[in-house]
């Protein structure tokens, strides 16, 4: 729904492999290009190519085609503005609930126009759940 509508999502992960999963699932499912539809933020990605992602990510949905924005919750949490999403998939919490509050901070701050959605895939009976239960006790 969020790839039909004219909204944008941020999908943040801890793992690489994760986000690797996630690539490989936009590329061969949506047909997404990278740079185009979809852009990706790790630690192998330099300044000067994560400023020019974040820029082309943000401008309105009239005048580029990206819809998907993938990012680590370690090298993309802090500093980075991305206002141009409005749903953020939290795909696996943090031991740390300040990592995956500052993540939903990305798109949740000063310039954002639209409504702002947070989802947290968490799979019952897991660790996830255990993490997630600490999470809310810490708050």
């Amino acid at each position: 729904k969020i790839i039909a509508a004219e909204d944008k999502a941020v999908v943040f992960s801890q793992s690489l492999k994760t986000l690797d999963l996630m690539e490989h699932f936009l590329k061969h499912y949506f047909g997404f290009q990278k740079g185009v539809e979809y852009f990706r933020i790790d630690g192998s990605i330099g300044a000067s190519e994560r400023q020019s992602d974040i820029d082309e990510y943000n401008r309105p949905h009239t005048q580029t085609a990206s819809k998907v924005f993938l990012v680590s919750t370690k090298a993309g949490a802090l500093g980075i503005n991305l206002v141009g999403g409005n749903h953020v998939i939290i795909l696996d919490a943090s031991w740390n609930p300040a990592n995956d509050l500052q993540a939903t901070f990305r798109c949740y701050r000063f310039g954002q126009t639209r409504p702002v959605y947070i989802y947290r895939l968490i799979a019952a009976d897991t660790i996830e759940q255990t993490i997630y239960e600490r999470q809310i006790s810490k708050r």
